[in-house]
């Protein structure tokens, strides 16, 4: 399949370059296969928009959010990085100045003007900065300096190897 070669390609270009330049990635753990569960619904409650939601799922996939991941891991992992996930929930409505969370923010899916303290900004950079405070919150101490990630059992430091926290869906 020509276009999944392409992608693959692309993926590894793109995870070569993050891996050359960044040692931590910082990844939304995002949830694809409810994100693309179908909206067909059963013979007595149909389901509402299928075609749109069918286009939206072949998108999605298409994208290869999960390909690209495990292929930054590898890379990263080669150079002794890692690749760190964060929960995703409500990083797009959170504001980033105020870090209060208000779906009204979301005026498009392109513009965050948040309504109590009025900051304005690009959604997608203000969700890059939610992303990048949830990671950099549990690696602050009492002084704000930042500390290695340790693993709960034993109290060291992990390795790189290491998986920080499994995701639980047996996807490999």
């Amino acid at each position: 399949m020509r276009q999944a070669r392409i992608r693959r390609d692309f993926h590894h270009r793109a995870a070569l370059d993050i891996g050359k330049r960044f040692s931590i990635a910082v990844l939304k753990d995002l949830n694809t296969r409810g994100m693309t569960a179908s909206a067909r619904g059963t013979f007595v409650e149909p389901g509402r928009n299928v075609r749109q939601k069918t286009g939206l799922n072949r998108a999605i996939l298409n994208a290869g959010w999960h390909q690209f991941a495990a292929i930054l891991a590898y890379e990263l992992e080669e150079r002794g990085g890692q690749v760190v996930s964060v929960p995703a929930r409500f990083t797009s409505q959170t504001c980033a100045v105020c870090g209060v969370a208000d779906a009204r923010s979301r005026e498009s899916q392109a513009r965050f003007t948040y309504i109590s303290c009025g900051h304005t900004d690009h959604a997608d950079i203000n969700v890059a900065i939610n992303i990048k405070r949830r990671w950099n919150t549990p690696l602050l101490d009492v002084m704000g300096m930042h500390r290695q990630p340790c693993d709960a059992s034993t109290g060291r430091g992990l390795t790189v190897s290491e998986n920080l926290r499994p995701s639980g869906r047996g996807r490999c």
